[in-house]
């Protein structure tokens, strides 16, 4: 084993060095930007524009990411395509010793270089940019996890690298079809919704593709001999693998197929619009119609000044601008993925002389860095200043640019004097439950604020435009929008229904508007309730889908939070609904008849069929060509007794059960009878 070791380390030594010099480099131009960067922050605005922490989401842990899969993936393939080249698979087959062990010595070896080449690199750069006195800005390791996410992903494109060069495939064909699974496993770590969900990925990608390398290293590539661990893991590896090529194959022919009929696609719906003087017009598209523009009375509207009648376009010009607010009654998770909460853990909010300003998403304060000793000073929260990061225990809840907020108040941070102005604060037991921001004509910020009670228009010095109560109130209602009107300081409030409580009620909740002119109300109204829109599957969702197999669609699904959720969504259910009834309709009739045909054909255990055809149901088409490609189908010679097609790799005739015949002689056998016996 430590012969074995060492010869291992020494003959991929120059590929380490390389990955590490290569890194290396690739991280110098980060520091020596990150350094100039600091300083160019304190002086220009522009620099602002392109700033991230360094290695963190968006400052270089990509690239980096990307770096570490291809060094992985080829680090892999070299340790094992030297020894296919020159056959020395069979010397090594030869060796006192399992083939077991001979690929954890590789593997062990491989994946110590790959773990110190890429590492001492990132933890170097990473230990400079978190000392303190190097970088005005926050470094926490919080930040890095995104990084780290990346780094070990390397660990199974190594197996991937691995794999590819032991399969006995063709180049062009199945043989890279484990990197197609490793492009899955990174679409998964970037789109999973939560840390946990992402970091399984990697423990089951890891697992599956260490597995496959290790079956397919105990047969030299081959299929046939593989433990059933072995098998399993490459069936799946391969099939993850042909889900992207069958992605690709349902994304051209979906786009074909919609460029030849594009009457499949059909969407009826209706909605309300304003227009500068406060009149609501209303839009309603039916399925194959054009767009009718009507007034409430049912009249077609004209356009005021050519007096024609008005269509989607000249709508549109004339409706005005809106601010839409939803009332969050219960604190909610982030709706963005894993990589967004931790890769924006810290927001510039903005630079004074000499000094840089961080909103701290996680514990919701202003923390401020010296531009010239590169140290933090201190943070704010709504108390005001404090020497450290928590304050008295503090903490604003959001941000709404310029302002920020609590559950009680709105405040304005005064930088250049390290405090803070409360402009706002809600009246008792009255908690904010929605803010949302717009820009007044004269460039002044106005917040359009959601209490429990009521709805505020305020501008930032703390003048109160507007005040209505918010009636109808949640939860049935808890959408409402602001029309900014002409002349100025007319307003239109809208409280609309959410969907969930529209549908429960069968469509039949009003929305209600109501004028103000200067604060004032002048009028109000019930707007008739609006049907849902209604989307007719496209023919390239319908594509897609028939070639998608259904455990993934089902998989993807259950990923996302509150599952039961998409109920209340009509089109995304819609949408999943489509989906999986197209996949499993696919995989009933064609992949399923056409797998179990092959396996009978070409005489697979009877095991070996029910289990292809269980795989086939889950899996679908992308299964269907794992079995093509990982299977080695053999050839098929007419059989003398039954002249039937056999395969030639089974003793006796399947069809007629008659033996293979004994080869003709030609007469330069050497020994033509057994009982022969050895003379001097």
């Amino acid at each position: 084993m430590k012969a074995l070791l060492r010869k291992e380390f020494w003959e991929i030594l120059w590929v380490a060095a390389l990955g590490l010099i290569v890194l290396s480099l690739g991280l110098l131009p980060q520091f020596l930007f990150y350094r100039e960067l600091m300083d160019a922050l304190v002086l220009s605005d522009a620099a602002r524009q392109s700033y991230s922490q360094p290695l963190a989401l968006g400052g270089g842990a990509e690239p980096v990411g990307f770096f570490c899969a291809i060094f992985a993936a080829i680090l892999g393939c070299l340790q094992i395509l030297p020894e296919r080249l020159r056959n020395l698979w069979g010397v090594l087959l030869h060796r006192p010793m399992a083939p077991t062990g001979i690929f954890l010595a590789k593997a062990i070896i491989g994946l110590g270089v790959y773990l110190v080449a890429t590492g001492l690199p990132l933890v170097c750069f990473i230990g400079w940019a978190m000392a303190p006195g190097n970088i005005p800005a926050p470094v926490e390791w919080r930040m890095y996890l995104p990084l780290l996410a990346f780094y070990l992903a390397g660990i199974p494109y190594y197996f991937v690298g691995m794999l590819t060069g032991l399969r006995q495939a063709r180049w062009y064909a199945s043989r890279t079809l484990g990197l197609g699974a490793g492009v899955l496993l990174s679409v998964g770590l970037i789109v999973a919704p939560h840390l946990w969900q992402a970091f399984l990925f990697l423990l089951l990608a890891t697992g599956f593709l260490g597995v496959a390398a290790w079956g397919s290293f105990c047969t030299n590539g081959f299929y046939r001999g593989q433990p059933a661990a072995g098998k399993r893991a490459l069936t799946i590896t391969v099939a993850l693998g042909a889900v992207v090529v069958a992605f690709f194959i349902g994304a051209l022919l979906g786009d074909l197929a919609g460029r030849l009929a594009p009457k499949a696609r059909q969407e009826s719906w209706s909605r309300y619009h304003m227009t500068e003087d406060g009149m609501v017009i209303k839009a309603t598209r039916a399925q194959d119609q054009p767009v009718q523009i009507t007034d409430m009375d049912g009249n077609p509207a004209k356009d005021s000044r050519t007096g024609t009648p008005m269509t989607l376009p000249e709508l549109e010009k004339v409706t005005r601008r809106t601010v839409q607010v939803y009332a969050a009654l219960e604190k909610e998770p982030p709706n963005w993925c894993w990589l967004n909460q931790f890769g924006h853990l810290y927001v510039l909010w903005q630079v004074t002389p000499q000094t840089l300003w961080y909103y701290d998403t996680v514990r919701g304060r202003l923390v401020g860095y010296d531009g010239v000793t590169r140290r933090f000073i201190g943070s704010l929260g709504p108390k005001g200043f404090a020497p450290d990061h928590v304050g008295a225990g503090d903490a604003f809840t959001d941000r709404i640019d310029p302002a920020l907020r609590t559950d009680t108040g709105l405040y304005l941070p005064d930088l250049h004097n390290r405090s803070v102005k409360q402009f706002f604060a809600t009246e008792s037991q009255d908690a904010i439950v929605g803010i949302g921001n717009i820009l007044l004509k004269n460039h002044d910020w106005a917040y359009l604020v959601l209490t429990r009670q009521f709805v505020r228009l305020l501008t930032s010095d703390g003048t109160e435009i507007l005040k209505a109560p918010f009636q109808p109130a949640p939860p049935e209602y808890h959408d409402v929008k602001l029309s900014l009107l002409e002349p100025t300081g007319k307003f239109a409030l809208w409280i609309e229904p959410s969907y969930g409580a529209n549908e429960k009620a069968g469509w039949k909740l009003p929305t209600h508007v109501t004028w103000f002119d200067g604060g004032r109300e002048t009028a109000s109204t019930e707007l008739p309730p609006l049907s849902p829109k209604h989307t007719t599957s496209r023919i390239e969702e319908k594509v897609l889908g028939l070639l998608m197999p259904p455990a993934l669609i089902a998989t993807v699904r259950c990923m996302i939070d509150e599952p039961w959720a998409l109920a209340g969504d009509g089109q995304a259910w819609q949408l999943w609904q489509v989906l999986l009834f197209m996949s499993l309709i696919f995989s009933v009739a064609v992949c399923l008849p056409v797998g179990y045909w092959l396996t009978r054909r070409y005489c697979l255990p009877r095991s070996a069929q029910l289990g292809w055809s269980a795989f086939l149901l889950v899996s679908g088409f992308p299964g269907l060509l794992a079995l093509l490609s990982v299977e080695e189908w053999p050839a098929r010679e007419p059989c003398p007794n039954c002249k039937k097609l056999r395969v030639v790799c089974h003793a006796q005739c399947e069809h007629c059960g008659a033996v293979f015949s004994a080869p003709a002689k030609k007469g330069t056998e050497i020994f033509d009878s057994p009982d022969w016996v050895l003379t001097a």
